[in-house]
């Protein structure tokens, strides 16, 4: 064999193996990513297994004059013809996810030069892989081609229009020279709400839907919550959902709701059982002060009981639990949700507040978001202005759950999120960016009616106190006792609120 034709033929014999490798590499990144079709593909073996008890795998290769090459039943090469036959299905899965990435490298060659995204030597964005990250949402890596990222996100508009699809994240790798697009062929949904509040686990509630799936978030994993957005984005709604949820979930679980817009927002929570409103700063501070005091009677039973977190307390018997003194105690230790919306009235100091009372209460909220996860006690803050003078860095820095609304500016929305995401979200009300230690990702948070939840609250509403009445003195009679004040904040066990 001359060198020429050497050379050809082992062209030719790379060609073969890089085309029997596509449809491997897809049956790998299916299985990897749980996107195969696994049920249709079960029905298509037990369909071939059928074919082969009937005998009509024969009569086809009778029909195409190959019936010289069947394997003869019970010898070796027809176990291996049977292996093959039933997996077909996969395969022929495989092989049309490959004609897919084929027919997507001709076409991204063709929008890349449509569009201009081309380095100054001619050189174009080539794909790497296109892979799904689940049902609805791929990832298109590429060769940057030395392109910065920033010529993909002035692309953007155009690539969605030009491959029919919509981008929800662009970013790159510099050390491997890669950008990778996530995307999905339909766009999110709107509107969202939530058919039943009475299925959710206990500390857990959701954050939104995806195009996909629902995000939860749980308080055992992610006990503290940053919500940040702009007027209009959405925040309010899903802390009236957020609020409404635990609240029904978490039967036993204490609130303390700081709304300091006047208390306008958690209006619809007063008179609710084992919820505390607080609408001015004074309150607020007086109410973080005693909270203070919870914190450390809170370590000292979870010590005395040799308990590592709030969890392990409550699954401790009661007739093994003691108090910080040693002796048998029946007090139940119940979580502690801390709601502050906008922050910035309580973390700036004003005229309304002292200065330091105003820093004895980052001091705390600081405790809380540090030490807060065992002890059962959970914050959520809420603030339009996330930059550092109105939001504490540290308390910032130890809530490691972060859902963002829409921001007016890519510097707020660094601050929150690390990146401008939250800048180019759509003008959609609840439409934000939820961000925890294991995802980052865009959803549409649920949407409650107030009027819906004033109907699932209030069968846990405080009775109404009696009309007064004109009651004539009495000779002789003792006075009559006072009568509590049922919107009175309600008194919590001794060492515990």
């Amino acid at each position: 064999m001359s060198a020429e034709n050497k050379a050809d033929y082992l062209a030719r014999v790379s060609i073969v193996i890089k085309n029997i490798s596509k449809p491997i590499r897809e049956l790998y990144l299916g299985f990897r990513s749980n996107t195969i079709p696994v049920g249709y593909c079960i029905l298509g073996i037990g369909f071939m297994q059928f074919l082969v008890y009937l005998e009509a795998d024969f009569w086809i290769f009778e029909r195409l004059n190959i019936a010289v090459i069947y394997p003869g039943r019970g010898h070796v090469s027809f176990v291996i013809y049977y292996l093959i036959l039933i997996l077909c299905p996969f395969w022929m899965w495989a092989i049309f996810r490959a004609l897919i990435a084929e027919r997507l490298t001709r076409r991204l060659t063709e929008v890349f030069r449509a569009i201009g995204l081309q380095n100054k030597l001619g050189s174009l964005p080539k794909l790497i892989v296109d892979v799904p990250l689940d049902t609805a949402t791929r990832k298109l890596k590429l060769s940057r081609a030395l392109l910065p990222l920033s010529e993909f996100q002035k692309a953007k508009p155009a690539l969605e229009s030009a491959l029919h699809i919509f981008i929800d994240e662009l970013r790159e790798d510099r050390v491997k020279g890669t950008v990778e697009i996530i995307y999905s062929h339909s766009p999110m949904p709107q509107t969202y709400e939530v058919r039943s509040y009475e299925s959710y686990h206990a500390t857990e509630f959701i954050i939104g839907t995806t195009r996909a799936k629902i995000v939860r978030c749980d308080l055992t994993a992610t006990p503290h919550l940053l919500v940040a957005g702009q007027t209009g984005g959405g925040k309010s709604t899903f802390l009236r959902h957020l609020i409404v949820s635990l609240y029904l979930s978490l039967k036993d679980a204490l609130f303390t709701l700081i709304d300091l817009k006047g208390g306008l927002e958690f209006q619809l929570f007063e008179n609710v059982k084992q919820v505390s409103v607080r609408g001015d700063i004074a309150s607020a501070i007086g109410e973080l002060k005693e909270l203070d005091e919870v914190i450390i009677k809170r370590f000292a039973l979870l010590k005395a009981n040799k308990c590592k977190d709030i969890a392990e307390y409550q699954s401790k018997p009661k007739s093994e639990r003691v108090g910080a003194d040693g002796v048998p105690t029946d007090i139940a230790l119940n979580r502690h949700i801390i709601v502050v919306d906008e922050a910035a009235e309580l973390f700036l100091s004003n005229s309304l507040a002292n200065p330091d009372d105003v820093r004895k209460a980052k001091e705390i909220l600081s405790r809380v978001s540090r030490q807060g996860r065992s002890l059962g006690i959970h914050l959520i803050v809420a603030t339009q202005r996330p930059d550092s003078r109105a939001l504490d860095p540290q308390i910032k820095a130890n809530l490691p759950g972060i859902l963002s609304f829409q921001m007016a500016n890519d510097t707020s929305s660094i601050t929150v999120l690390g990146n401008g995401r939250a800048t180019d979200l759509p003008p959609i009300p609840g439409r934000g960016i939820y961000k925890n230690s294991l995802e980052m990702v865009e959803v549409q948070t649920p949407y409650l009616l107030p009027q819906k939840a004033d109907e699932l609250l209030e069968p846990y509403r405080l009775e109404k106190p009696p009309a007064e009445k004109s009651i004539p003195p009495v000779e002789n009679k003792a006075p009559a006792e006072p009568i509590a004040d049922p919107n009175e904040t309600p008194n919590f066990p001794k060492g515990d609120k």
